[in-house]
């Protein structure tokens, strides 16, 4: 499988969970899907950052660099809010508001 298509494949799995637990008014479903999100975040972000990165940024070009600088930035993000999903409530009544 080409790594484009497994990133690709991770986003929709994720997309998945988060709309498991988006759906549910049930706390130990919520509560699974963010624990399985964390991971499977934790694992795209692992792999796109050591192998598919460093590929893009072998292209060479200005636009590569640029494209690859906004997706780091991206990951700080999506870390941060990682590392706030183990303290949320499932059971809360603002669950899953924006």
């Amino acid at each position: 499988m080409k790594a484009s298509m497994l990133l690709k494949r991770q986003h929709r799995e994720v997309e998945k969970l988060f709309a498991t637990a988006l759906k549910s008014d049930n706390e130990k479903t919520r509560r699974k899907a963010m624990d399985d999100i964390i991971g499977a975040l934790e694992h795209h972000t692992e792999i796109e950052e050591k192998i598919f990165y460093p590929a893009v940024r072998e292209i060479g070009t200005k636009k590569a660099e640029e494209m690859i600088g906004e997706a780091y930035e991206e990951h700080h993000v999506v870390k941060l809010v990682l590392a706030e999903l183990p303290n949320v409530d499932p059971g809360a009544d603002n669950f899953g508001r924006r």
